[in-house]
């Protein structure tokens, strides 16, 4: 999936200005705050600022629809009509969990199957296969229906293609770690700390800090 899309981060309740706030703090756009969870858009590299600086959220989701459904056939048609296709390979695991409050459509473990029916439908018709293995990367699928309406999440977190040691041999041929290194690479002996003694230091949109600029990604990326 590429361009503008819609994120979730579900939250407690009470917390939804602050999550905002730290949001928008982080340069991100169309921030929307509801009960119990709080909205933005952007492209992969916004759903990466959010999942390292976020510090009052529980998750970031994708949120990849919302429809009414009020019986077993809207949910499936509505499900199916998503674009799977764009966000899960032939060999994926797509685990679905959900929750339903307030709606026609009370029975969780029923919800999961025809989710989980409709998923497979529209990725049959793409890959032209009967059965998935699921046993490539992991994309969980949640879901919400509240008073009738349905949101169909993607979770982001630990969705990774490449593995945690490949990272760390890639992190480790870019960067030197020595804490001198760092010290000069950084240019952190300068009287910059003052403007984060108050909101933290990390995720800091609004200040020119060195360990928020991202000029290394390409560096990075040539070693995937």
């Amino acid at each position: 999936m590429k361009g503008n899309m819609r994120f979730c981060v579900p939250c407690l309740f009470g917390v939804e200005g602050l999550v905002a706030q730290e949001l928008r703090d982080m340069g991100l756009e169309q921030v929307q705050a509801e009960n119990g969870r709080v909205l933005f858009s952007g492209g992969w590299e916004a759903m990466v600022r959010a999942n390292l600086c976020g510090r009052f959220g529980e998750r970031v989701l994708l949120l990849l629809g919302e429809f009414p459904a009020r019986s077993f056939e809207e949910l499936f048609q509505g499900v199916k009509a998503l674009p799977w296709e764009g966000l899960l390979g032939k060999e994926d695991a797509f685990p679905v969990t959900g929750s339903s409050l307030s709606s026609q459509l009370h029975s969780v473990p029923d919800c999961q199957a025809i989710i989980k029916k409709a998923i497979v439908e529209r990725l049959k018709a793409k890959y032209k296969l009967s059965w998935f293995a699921e046993s490539g990367a992991l994309h969980r699928v949640r879901f919400r229906i509240l008073k009738d309406q349905v949101s169909v999440l993607v979770d982001t977190f630990g969705t990774g293609t490449v593995g945690d040691l490949r990272l760390s041999e890639m992190v480790r041929s870019c960067f030197d770690l020595r804490p001198a290194a760092i010290i000069r690479t950084l240019d952190l002996r300068r009287p910059i700390y003052q403007q984060t003694a108050a909101y933290g230091h990390f995720g800091r949109m609004d200040l020119d800090l060195p360990w928020e600029k991202t000029n290394c990604k390409d560096q990075l990326l040539a070693c995937i």
